[in-house]
């Protein structure tokens, strides 16, 4: 079982503008960068296991979703904020209903898959900002090292957030906004743990 040496992803040493982001973006569109709130951060490119975990999760959700007004977004489309300067990209990201822009604004479920540059990044600095979108009824941080998962979940905007700790592979993820039951064996299909 490897150990996680968790760090920040590096940011920019100076602070830059939304606008310079956004340039910098299109100057190295092969770089993903995040920005929140005047930093920018430089987001690594994911490993094997890091990929198949987010191709197991964005091909069940697809084909169970398909009976609903959702639609599942691999790590492609931006997440901007309403209250926040900034945009981060997702692993997994839903929408219901889905929007009309190329970025997210109401996700009903977010997923990170976590890897060692950026488990700190994504368990403090994005969470915190996750965990404040009105919208947003599930967050999975998804350890595709070992068998760990980290789910946030409530009922309605308003309802207090819950929290559950899986790290069985026999468990199930239970995501109650569609009554929806996941085995842990189907995240984790071609991974090994």
């Amino acid at each position: 079982m490897e150990a996680f040496a968790p760090t920040e992803p590096e940011a920019f040493p100076k602070a830059m503008t939304l606008e310079e982001c956004l340039e910098l973006q299109r100057q190295l569109p092969h770089i993903r960068f995040e920005y929140l709130d005047g930093m920018v951060y430089e987001m690594p490119g994911g490993t094997r296991k890091h990929e198949r975990v987010c191709v197991n999760l964005v091909t069940m959700l697809d084909s169970f979703l398909e009976k609903h007004s959702c639609q599942v977004f691999p790590s492609g489309l931006s997440l901007e904020f309403e209250d926040r300067e900034g945009y981060f990209y997702p692993d997994v990201m839903v929408e219901c209903p889905p929007g009309e822009e190329d970025y997210a604004l109401n996700p009903v479920l977010i997923v990170e898959v976590l890897s060692p540059s950026t488990q700190m990044y994504d368990l403090r600095t994005k969470k915190e900002v996750y965990l404040t979108i009105r919208s947003l009824r599930h967050l999975l941080f998804v350890d595709p090292r070992n068998v760990y998962i980290e789910h946030y979940f409530r009922s309605d905007e308003t309802a207090v957030w819950q929290f559950e700790c899986i790290t069985t592979l026999e468990a199930e993820l239970y995501l109650l906004l569609w009554d929806l039951r996941i085995p842990l064996t189907k995240i984790y299909r071609n991974v090994a743990v």
